[in-house]
Formats: C-alpha cells, structure tokens, sequence
C-alpha cells in the first residue's frame, strides 16, 4: 500500500462511498453481502469504485428512459382522446350544460394529465441529476488513483446533467395543448 496521503485518502472516500450506496438502496435482499467491517486494501478499493461506476452508470440509463415513454404515452393518449371526443355525435350533448359535455371534460382531464406527467418527469430528472453527481464523484476518485488517468471518459466525469428533459415537457404541454384546443372546439359547436 502506498505510504502517501493521496492514496489513504481516495480509499477513506471509496469507502464512504461504498457505505453511502448501502444506506440509500431501496430493496436490500438476503443475499445482498454486508458491509465488512474492515476498509478494503488498496488493491480492493479499485475493483469496488469500478462496480460503483458501472452500477451507476446502469441507474442513470434506466433513468433517462421513462421519461420518452412518458412522453410519447402522453403524446398518443392525447391524441386518442381527441379522436374519442371527436367520433362522439355533438347533438346528443348540446342540451347539457358546457362544463358538463364529453368535450370539456376531456380538455380538463388532459390538463390534469399533462400536469401530472410534467411532474413526473421533473423528478426522474431530479433523481437521474443525483445519480449523474455522484457518478461525477466516484469518477474523480477513480482517475485520481495512481495509474488510473485517462481511464475515465470524460462524460463521466461531468456533474452537471442535460437539460433534454426541458423539451420532453414541452411535448408534453404542446400536445396537451393542441388536443385541449381541438375537444374545447367540438364544445362549442
């Protein structure tokens, strides 16, 4: 082991790290090993931030997916919903009262919708973001080893997480728009 300060301390940190995943993960099983109760060697400590990274890694892809079903779900549920309120006959429901035809109940149900899908994805972004910064973190530690330079890509080693979340909830109230604005027309008339 390395007699300098700068090794001692990337293992003190792959630790910490190690033990911080521990606490955080949802659904521990019976065969999900313990935490031993010694800090791992040096020789160790590589192959568990390399686990670390790739696990992450893992998390941030499975992150960054929902939130193009959910768009493209909303997207086409919008759509549906338009077609559905559109092959209804309008003369059934001209008696009724404005807030109670199947056209503005609709509109309503997509605006709610829609704000519940943004919400949505507003907070698998906020969980990929935490994923991404500590992606960045174990990444640092890792290719400040000896003879760890240049290993890390360095998309990896960024903390900061895309803003392409910004334009899946653009979609998303767009469509929410168009489809709102096509059942309130079949409304009137």
């Amino acid at each position: 082991m390395p007699s300098d300060g700068c090794a001692l301390t990337a293992l003190d940190n792959c630790w910490s790290a190690l033990e911080c995943c521990r606490r955080r993960a949802s659904m521990t099983t019976p065969d999900t090993p313990s935490v031993p109760k010694s800090r791992p060697t040096t020789a160790d400590h590589k192959d568990v931030l390399l686990v670390l990274l790739k696990e992450l890694g893992d998390a941030l892809r499975s992150r960054s997916e929902p939130e193009h079903l959910y768009t493209a779900a909303a997207v086409g549920g919008f759509g549906a919903v338009a077609w559905g309120v559109a092959a209804l006959q309008p003369d059934k429901y001209l008696s009724r009262p404005f807030y109670l035809r199947p056209a503005w109940l609709a509109a309503v149900g997509i605006f709610i919708v829609a704000a519940f899908i943004v919400k949505k994805i507003r907070r698998e972004h906020g969980i990929y973001a935490e994923a991404k910064k500590e992606q960045a973190r174990i990444g640092a530690i890792l290719s400040s080893l000896e003879g760890a330079t240049g290993i890390i890509p360095e998309y990896m080693l960024k903390e900061v997480a895309g803003p392409g979340y910004k334009g899946s909830q653009r979609i998303v109230i767009t469509a929410a728009a168009v489809a709102a604005c096509f059942c309130l027309s079949l409304a009137w008339f």
